[in-house]
């Protein structure tokens, strides 16, 4: 059974996407309704999380986190038949690993790649294709990224 700040956590998420909480990602567009872009899409952020978390420091992955979050949020938008759960997991396994980071004391770079695994295991249970090694982009456009909506 999930703790309850995490369904806190999980409801105050899902309260903020039915408000229309904007921003870049999955709020809009042609992913919404259909589940296995949609799951492709997610795919790519986890996969790219776990990309970073082995290659680049901690702060690093603690910084795409936030984004891959604010990109998942949002999947009771879709139609996700039998993958309803697994977004479910992801999203605790997210918020898990970001409580961790909200602590006084930041996880270690190999839990971090830990739970990178662990996402990735269960993005691997989504419909859609995604590139399971993407490349990385260079430290500068890393930085821009989030500006790119």
């Amino acid at each position: 059974m999930v703790p309850s700040l995490h369904r806190r956590w999980l409801l105050l998420t899902v309260s903020l996407l039915a408000l229309g909480s904007a921003g870049c990602g999955m709020g809009s567009g042609s992913a919404d309704a259909k589940p296995d872009l949609y799951g492709a899409r997610i795919k790519r952020e986890i996969y790219r999380f776990r990309a970073i978390a082995e290659q680049r420091p901690v702060s690093a992955a603690e910084a795409e986190l936030s984004d891959v979050s604010e990109r998942i949020e949002g999947y009771e938008k879709v139609h996700l038949r039998e993958h309803y759960e697994t977004y479910v997991q992801i999203l605790e396994k997210i918020g898990a690993l970001k409580q961790q980071f909200a602590g006084g004391k930041k996880p270690s770079a190999d839990a971090v790649k830990q739970a990178a695994n662990e996402l990735s295991a269960l993005a691997d249970k989504l419909p859609g294709e995604a590139d399971k090694n993407p490349p990385l982009p260079s430290a500068a456009t890393a930085s821009r990224r989030s500006d790119e909506c």
